[in-house]
This record gives structure tokens, C-alpha cells and sequence, in this order.
């Protein structure tokens, strides 16, 4: 009685659950594109260091001319950093991503636990009814026992097989239900800040200065600023050639025109 209960509700659990395989959807995305971009307040200057670092290997051999050779070899590196002067800004980047939504077949494998559970059962009920069968015709020989009949067992058995089997052959063929949707396709739209390379910071002669508005005319005109000295002139040379602005031959001309002009 025991064995038939277990069965009914393995039967009864085995309807409630089929037919999980229903139509789903996923999203694939395409490749993230730039539509536009504004530019949000003044080009201003920033500075980043580079490294590198680069190595090489040397070696020679040597024959003694008595069958003997030897052979030397040699491991040797070198870095260094440097800063880079960039005109950046700030800007508001417009991105657009396509993406398509697909069908896709979602719960099937509710349907294949509940299909392999059955089978499993099934089997495991089998075995022991042919276990108790091969135990009670051994005691028969022996003492005299009454004979297992085994026919229950293998009937309880060759159900829940079935009723696998049928599950799971089911949800293959039947599920889901109705035909495949159509794949539809959409695209999303979104706006980041990020820093960009702009004009209008004067690090080389062909950039010029952005100009800034005033917000009001000034009431006074501003007094004139004091002629720079020669020595000035020099230093500021100098630091547009080591930041690399300008090359060694132009640093040399400029200088000897401000050294002429005293």
C-alpha cells in the first residue's frame, strides 16, 4: 500500500509540473556607437606621465680551436617616464546600442527534472522488486517460505518509465505551445560626461587662445602690463622647449633674437 501511495503522488506530481516550456525572451546587444557630442564649458590644460622600458639580449662565442667553445651572453634593460600636455574639455557624449529581443524557450528543464525523476523511480522500483523476487526464491528453496510476486512491483516500475518517457517526449514535440514570436529589434539612447582632446589652450603657435567673454564692459580700462625683461623672455624659452612645445633650433633662434634686440 505504501509502495502504490508513493507512485500515485509521484504520478500526481509529475501533472501539476508538465508542461513548464513556454516562449521567453532574450536581449542581444550590437555594438555601442557615439551619435554626437557638446562641448560643456573652457578647453583647459592637462598634464599625464608615460613610462617605458625596453630590453635586449647580446651574446658571442669563442672557439679555442681544440674542440672547445665557449659562449657569453648578456641581459640589459632601460626606462624612462616623461610628461605629455594635453587641451582637454569636458563634453556631454550622445551613445546609441541596437539591441535585439529574440524568443527563446524558457522552463524546459523542469520538464526534463521531472522526466528523469520519473525514469529514475521507475527503475529503482524495478530493481527492488526483482531484489525481493530473487530474496524470496532463495528462502523457498531453503526453509519453505511462500513465494514474492513480483508483478506489482514490476508493474508500479514500467509506469513511472513510461510516464518519464512521456514527459519528457511531451515537452519536446508539444512545448510551447503556439508558434514562435517574431524577433523584435530596439536601440537605447543615453548621454555620458567624459574629458575629450580640444583646441583653444596655446600649446602650439597654430592653437590660439580661446577667447573668454566678459560678462560686463569694464568701467576703467585696464592699466597696461610691464614689458617683460629679457631674462623672462629666455625662461619662458626655455620651459616651451623642455615641455617639447617648441624644438631645440627654434629655442636657439628665438633666444638670439631676444639677446639682439637688448
Amino acid at each position: 500500500m505504501t509502495t502504490h501511495r508513493a507512485i500515485a503522488f509521484l504520478l500526481l506530481l509529475s501533472v501539476s509540473t508538465t508542461g513548464c516550456a513556454h516562449w521567453g525572451v532574450q536581449s542581444v546587444y550590437g555594438e555601442k556607437r557615439e551619435v554626437g557630442r557638446h562641448l560643456v564649458g573652457a578647453p583647459q590644460v592637462a598634464e599625464s606621465t608615460d613610462s617605458n622600458m625596453s630590453a635586449g639580449f647580446s651574446g658571442y662565442g669563442m672557439n679555442h680551436g681544440n674542440g672547445l667553445s665557449t659562449a657569453q651572453g648578456g641581459l640589459s634593460s632601460r626606462s624612462g617616464s616623461f610628461k605629455l600636455t594635453h587641451c582637454v574639455q569636458n563634453a556631454d557624449i550622445d551613445y546609441m546600442r541596437p539591441y535585439t529581443i529574440e524568443p527563446v524557450v524558457s522552463g524546459r528543464e523542469v520538464d526534463m527534472i521531472v522526466s528523469g525523476g520519473l525514469a529514475l523511480a521507475g527503475t529503482l522500483t524495478i530493481m527492488e522488486a526483482q531484489r525481493k523476487e530473487d530474496g524470496s526464491s532463495f528462502d523457498n528453496r531453503r526453509f519453505g517460505t511462500e513465494l514474492y510476486d513480483p508483478t506489482a512491483g514490476y508493474t508500479a516500475g514500467a509506469v513511472l518509465v513510461g510516464s518519464g518517457l512521456a514527459v519528457g517526449l511531451y515537452s519536446l514535440i508539444a512545448l510551447p505551445s503556439g508558434s514562435k514570436p517574431a524577433p523584435r529589434t530596439a536601440e537605447g539612447r543615453w548621454t555620458e560626461r567624459a574629458l575629450v582632446e580640444s583646441t583653444g589652450c596655446g600649446l602650439v603657435p597654430s592653437d590660439n587662445i580661446a577667447p573668454v567673454v566678459p560678462s560686463a564692459a569694464p568701467l576703467l580700462a585696464p592699466a597696461p602690463a610691464a614689458p617683460k625683461s629679457a631674462a623672462d623672455r629666455i625662461r619662458e624659452l626655455d620651459g616651451l622647449r623642455k615641455s617639447g612645445v617648441i624644438s631645440e633650433a627654434e629655442y636657439q633662434t628665438r633666444k638670439k633674437a631676444i639677446l639682439d634686440a637688448i
